[in-house]
């Protein structure tokens, strides 16, 4: 039976000046950049599940954002460090995110969720922490030269909104988004538009 890999992620506002620096450093330093330019991190490890449940997946997922954040407050992420991780090929550059309250309890309910769609035969496997990649490089000095570079502009941006929770699927080599579950944009504007109808 054919089946899908997928992750819930974020995304971060595209207007703020981390989400810049990060989009300007990946573009640079990262390769696969043009695959997936939008700042985005997974709130939790990927899972499988069967492609006929994917369109009953998306809508239960996307019920649970909407009653989880409707009327809130727009969402943050901080970023704590730099940290690297060497491969076979290259060493990545990461940045560690420090999830918010809402966030983390936001993330145990869709990782309940997505638990009773899992593959019969699939085995997940948690992360220790979720981590967002920003750069691959191919030495020790290239990456020393990165790590300079981001952390000299990184020491007063340490904080961003957070724009979207979005679906992705695994196509071919790439992670592609394929389904927005929440857009806070969309909300704050909502509340504006209530507050200006009771003046």
């Amino acid at each position: 039976m054919a089946h899908a890999k997928l992750f819930v992620g974020l995304t971060l506002e595209k207007a703020t000046t981390l989400s810049r620096l990060i989009s300007g450093f990946r573009q640079r330093f990262d390769p696969k950049f043009d695959s997936n330019p939008d700042p985005h991190i997974a709130l939790f490890a990927p899972f499988e599940i069967d492609l006929k449940d994917f369109d009953r997946l998306k809508e239960v997922l996307t019920d649970e954002c909407e009653s989880f954040f409707h009327g809130g407050a727009k969402e943050q992420i901080s970023f704590t460090k730099l940290q690297t991780m060497s491969s076979k090929k290259d060493q990545i550059l990461f940045l560690k995110p420090m999830f918010h309250t809402d966030l983390i309890y936001a993330a145990d309910s869709l990782l309940d969720i997505t638990k009773s769609y899992f593959r019969k035969d699939f085995k997940f496997k948690p992360n220790s922490s979720q981590l967002m990649p920003i750069g691959r490089f191919y030495d020790a000095e290239s990456l020393e030269s990165g790590i300079q570079y981001f952390s000299h502009q990184f020491k007063s941006q340490k904080s961003c909104d957070v724009d979207s929770l979005v679906l992705y699927m695994k196509k071919g080599k790439h992670w592609v988004a394929v389904e927005s579950l929440y857009e806070f944009s969309d909300e704050q504007e909502h509340l504006l538009q209530e507050k200006l109808l009771c003046l």
